[in-house]
């Protein structure tokens, strides 16, 4: 029985780890997801000063969506 809860207690230390990796890589996966979304709105800004226009016109051209 107490190898079993040992066995137990490493298991739990093992998926604490995990979630902990998943977690940071979530969040690193978020940070570069949104610095991609950043520049690609600076490119639609800079873009719709070229063609005087506004960036949701250009949403529909490009293939986006407002709420993307």
């Amino acid at each position: 029985l107490l190898g079993d809860i040992e066995a137990a207690k490493q298991r739990i230390e093992e998926l604490s780890t995990q979630i902990c990796m998943t977690k940071e890589d979530y969040i690193r996966r978020l940070h570069q997801y949104n610095d991609v979304k950043d520049f690609c709105q600076f490119l639609l800004g800079r873009l719709a000063l070229i063609e005087e226009t506004t960036v949701a016109a250009l949403y529909p051209r490009f293939g986006l969506d407002q709420d993307d």
